[in-house]
């Protein structure tokens, strides 16, 4: 297959990242940092300004007679990621997509937490609604697996399991969710101005080894008694960073299969059988990501086999 054609795979990938873990519309989470980013690095083109009028109109015409709090803040987020990216891209290097993505992240949570301090009251009604609306979800399909045999019954029972942590995690959720949007929204953009690759491949996968210390301070504020927010903090910090850190280690052993493996049969084995291992795959990956951060495990290998 072409790098054109992988690339393609890796922007679907993400995008079914934004679909299974945002807590909020996938399409505002895409639509509108797409739409801004094609205004900020596409603005010769007139078919992107085109399309990025199309988005904005959809997202922002499409409302409910009396929109509530979540729908502004949806929207408002989506906004704050697009303009981190975009204030980011001033200072880190426009090839450094997941370091740009990170920042934009963290200035949109800066923006929350800010707004959070000035209006409490604020926060809390979001929080209130953002719960309301995973539970009320859940609820509806709960209701539609009671309906059914033994096997949906207990399927709404795991379903009734996953949605409690998603009610505690969906900070973590959104914020994974939205680095894989940015991810989306930087492909497009690039595949319009006529790059092929347009995402580096899943192989070379890394972030700054410094947001090791957002998991150390997660793991203390959610270890030591500080308190329900605190404990709050610091589950969804510990949550983000071990998705980040798993997709890292995923990353790894990608690298090594690619390297270790020369035909499609091999690659294809290796596959099924990291989707049947699943949850111990997952947790080697987590392990091996932690320790990218002072091992650099590629290149020590890339180093052994250049010795051999």
């Amino acid at each position: 297959m072409s790098a054109r054609g992988w690339a393609l795979i890796r922007a679907l990938a993400l995008v079914l990242v934004v679909v299974f873990l945002s807590p909020i519309s996938p399409l505002v989470l895409v639509c509108v940092p797409l739409a801004i980013l094609l205004v900020a690095y596409r603005a010769k083109r007139f078919g992107a300004l085109f399309l990025a009028a199309v988005l904005l109109g959809f997202v922002f015409s499409v409302a409910p007679t009396r929109p509530e709090p979540l729908w502004f803040a949806e929207r408002a987020w989506a906004l704050l990621l697009a303009g981190g990216f975009v204030l980011a891209g001033l200072w880190i290097d426009r090839r450094c997509v997941m370091a740009r993505s990170v920042t934009a992240v963290a200035i949109a949570g800066v923006v929350v937490v800010a707004t959070g301090v000035l209006k409490p009251v604020l926060l809390a009604e979001l929080d209130w609604h953002f719960t309301a609306n995973i539970g009320a979800a859940a609820q509806t399909a709960r209701a539609w697996m009671e309906t059914g045999g033994p096997g949906l019954v207990e399927l709404a029972t795991a379903v009734q399991t996953i949605v409690g942590v998603q009610i505690m995690l969906y900070p973590a959720l959104l914020s994974l969710a939205s680095l894989a949007a940015l991810g989306v929204a930087w492909y497009v953009v690039n595949r319009l101005g006529g790059e092929r690759e347009a995402l580096a491949p899943l192989r070379d996968f890394r972030f700054s080894d410094q947001l090791v210390w957002l998991l150390v301070g997660g793991l203390v504020l959610f270890l030591l008694p500080t308190g329900e927010l605190a404990d709050r903090l610091g589950e969804n910090a510990v949550a983000f960073m071990g998705g980040l850190y798993a997709l890292r280690g995923v990353a790894i052993m990608v690298w090594v299969v690619t390297a270790a493996v020369t035909s499609a049969w091999g690659a294809a084995l290796w596959s099924v059988a990291a989707v049947l291992l699943y949850p111990v795959v997952l947790g080697v990956a987590l392990v091996m990501g932690l320790s990218d951060t002072w091992l650099d495990l590629r290149a020590r290998l890339q180093t052994s086999r250049d010795g051999t």
